[in-house]
C-alpha cells in the first residue's frame, strides 16, 4: 500500500518573503539585461566558443556598448516597449525583446533544469540569511519592498 503526504504550503516569514521578492527582482533585471544583449548583438545568440576570460571580456564590451547606445542612440537602439517594465503593483510587462529572442532558435539563453535534493552548502545559507537581514534592516531596506509584500497579503509576522 502506498503512503501518500499531503503537502501544505511553508508560511515564510516576512523577512523571508522580501528576501524571495529581492531576489527575483535581481533575477529578472539580469535576464532582461542578457535577453536585450542577445537581441541586439549576434555573440549572444549561440555559444560563446572562447575561453571564460574572454567570454567575459566579450560580455563587458558589449554591456559598455549597450550603455553607450541607450544614452546617445535610445531611440533607434532600444525603443519604448522594447524592455521588460514594471506596473504599479510590481508586476512585470514582458518586453518586445522577448519575441525577437524567442524567434532565434538559435540561441545560447537556455533554461537550465533545476537541481533536486541538493542542500545548500553552510556558506550559501550564511549569505542568504546575511542578505536577508540586510534586506530588513535600515540601511538594506527600500519602501516599496514592504508596500509589495503586504499588498500581496502575505505578511505573516
Amino acid at each position: 500500500m502506498a503512503t501518500t503526504f499531503i503537502s501544505r504550503p511553508i508560511k515564510a516569514s516576512e523577512a523571508q518573503q522580501i528576501f524571495n521578492y529581492r531576489l527575483s527582482r535581481a533575477r529578472h533585471v539580469i535576464e532582461n539585461t542578457f535577453g536585450i544583449l542577445r537581441a541586439r548583438w549576434r555573440v549572444f545568440s549561440r555559444l560563446i566558443q572562447a575561453s571564460v576570460q574572454t567570454a567575459e571580456e566579450i560580455t563587458k564590451a558589449a554591456v559598455c556598448l549597450h550603455n553607450y547606445l541607450r544614452q546617445t542612440n535610445s531611440a533607434s537602439y532600444c525603443p519604448s516597449g522594447f524592455v521588460d517594465s514594471e506596473d504599479g503593483s510590481g508586476d512585470i510587462r514582458p518586453g518586445e525583446w522577448h519575441q525577437v529572442v524567442r524567434n532565434d532558435s538559435r540561441g545560447a539563453l537556455f533554461d537550465i533544469a533545476p537541481l533536486r535534493g541538493r542542500r545548500y552548502s553552510n556558506s550559501a545559507i550564511e549569505v542568504r540569511e546575511a542578505l536577508m537581514e540586510y534586506f530588513v534592516s535600515d540601511s538594506g531596506s527600500l519602501p516599496w519592498q514592504w508596500n509589495h509584500v503586504r499588498s500581496r497579503g502575505q505578511n505573516v509576522s
